[in-house]
């Protein structure tokens, strides 16, 4: 990975500094995964279900907005939220190359 990121154009230092993001954000995101089990849609819903009954709503109104609305709606494929912050963390670190 480093010499992609060498050969890619960026300095050593910044290299460094992308090796370690992308190391970080894959392995966290993996050790996530392993840890909360998400298999269908309906399982996940059923999870996020269970996780904001326990959650004081009026101290996280907008944790337990999301929550119902985004990660309990039918289609939602955690998944996919790996793709979408590796794009985010490339096309940042786009503009750090040369």
């Amino acid at each position: 990975m480093i010499g992609s990121l060498r050969a890619g154009g960026f300095s050593n230092a910044t290299a460094a500094h992308a090796f370690l993001l992308l190391d970080n954000y894959i392995y966290g995101f993996v050790v996530q995964e392993l840890s909360i089990t998400f298999g269908t849609a309906e399982e996940t819903a059923a999870q996020a279900g269970a996780a904001l009954e326990g959650l004081p709503v009026d101290q996280y109104p907008h944790l337990a907005d999301m929550a119902a609305e985004h990660f309990a709606s039918p289609g939602f494929d955690y998944t996919q939220e790996f793709e979408f912050g590796l794009k985010l963390i490339l096309d940042g670190l786009e503009t750090l190359r040369h």
